[in-house]
């Protein structure tokens, strides 16, 4: 765990502090990066300049550690970092198979279906249609299980269901008024 005036040093400005609070938490972030696919050494740069507005963001007086802090910036720039430079996550495939046979909701948003598969959006139920637009939007399973009022493990096991049922529609061809 990072020490916090270790940190308070490297927020006022201290680069030598800053240099050791990012190798301190280097494992931490290579952890992470190596969660995406691209190069390496790129998307360790990008964790390493995520941890510098980490230790930015990071008040002490705060309900957070320094390490969730961290985790959930890093975790934001590099999906950041996706939508901006097309770093993809390890859960894509390589060879997608047709639309009706992808296995996760990015699958189905970026598959050669995607005008198919918004129109059966507005077919889902309240619940599940309101989770595929919030994680189209790159909302976390944590943020929506907040909005929701339910676990972020619910709302991980709302999206796969959601998942199901458009995987049926599309494959049904769509739209059913």
């Amino acid at each position: 765990m990072t020490d916090s005036t270790l940190i308070a040093k490297a927020k006022a400005g201290d680069r030598k502090a800053m240099g050791a609070v990012i190798a301190e938490n280097e494992t931490h972030l290579r952890c992470i990066s190596n969660r995406y696919r691209g190069e390496r050494d790129d998307l360790r740069q990008e964790a390493r300049m995520a941890a510098i507005y980490a230790v930015k963001d990071y008040d002490p007086d705060g309900p957070y550690q320094f390490n969730t802090i961290l985790g959930n910036r890093v975790r934001w720039w590099l999906r950041d970092g996706q939508r901006r430079r097309r770093i993809i996550p390890l859960s894509y495939e390589d060879d997608m198979e047709p639309a009706c046979d992808a296995s996760t909701l990015s699958d189905l948003i970026d598959s050669e279906s995607r005008a198919l598969f918004w129109a059966c959006v507005p077919q889902l139920p309240d619940r599940e249609r309101r989770v595929v637009l919030m994680r189209a939007e790159g909302m976390t399973f944590v943020e929506i299980g907040r909005l929701l009022g339910v676990t972020f493990q619910r709302a991980a096991q709302i999206e796969a269901s959601a998942v199901e049922s458009l995987r049926k529609l599309i494959r049904a061809g769509g739209i059913h008024a």
